[in-house]
């Protein structure tokens, strides 16, 4: 792990990137990596490290004398800012939002939930604990969060599909993208925002 990913523009510079990077670069050893940081152009990020030695290097900055192109203003200290990022060119879906307090559950979704659910987590006062902690910290960890049958029927499952897929300890998915991809799941992007994959249910049979 700990390869350099470098996304594409679906279309040319100045667009979205793609999901999964168009190029990666392998951290040898003494070796470096350099390029032109250019506003809604240079999309990158760093894979996960999966080995037990530490990823170290080194950055800085090589600064021009003249400043970069920036026509639309996207690469001022106000945009970084208000977290709004990089420009969308394409079309972006993110999360709807939820219409009803965060602290309230109807009786029907209460016996779902539950079946599911450790009904400790189901509470008013539980889940206004878990958005405050989540809204200060940008993380949480809920322990025991699923009852323990549907809890271990996951984790078989999941090990199933790391075995076939070649994940799972000793192994790495780095450079693995396709992973997941298929059978109603579809890869979201674009990758500097999010990436993850929704699932579409296939439509019905003909009568």
């Amino acid at each position: 792990g700990g390869e350099k990913e470098v996304a594409g523009g679906e279309g040319g510079e100045g667009v979205d990137p793609s999901p999964t990077p168009s190029k990666t670069i392998l951290p040898l050893h003494n070796s470096m990596a350099f390029f032109v940081v250019s506003p809604n152009e240079s999309f990158h990020s760093v894979q996960e490290v999966y080995s037990d030695r530490p990823r170290t290097s080194i950055q800085g900055w090589y600064h021009a004398k003249e400043p970069p192109r920036d026509e639309g203003g996207d690469a001022t200290l106000e945009r970084l800012k208000s977290g709004r990022g990089a420009k969308l060119k394409g079309p972006y879906k993110p999360f709807p939002a939820l219409s009803r307090s965060d602290s309230e559950i109807t009786p029907e979704e209460y016996a779902f939930l539950s079946k599911w659910i450790n009904p400790t987590y189901l509470t008013p006062e539980a889940l206004s604990d878990v958005s405050s902690l989540f809204e200060s910290d940008s993380s949480v960890q809920l322990r025991s969060f699923l009852l323990p049958s549907i809890a271990s029927q996951i984790q078989s499952l999941c090990s199933s599909s790391d075995a076939r897929d070649g994940l799972g300890r000793g192994s790495s998915s780095a450079g693995k993208y396709e992973v997941g991809i298929g059978k109603g799941w579809k890869v979201a992007g674009p990758a500097h925002m999010q990436r993850y994959l929704s699932y579409s249910s296939p439509p019905p049979p003909p009568p």
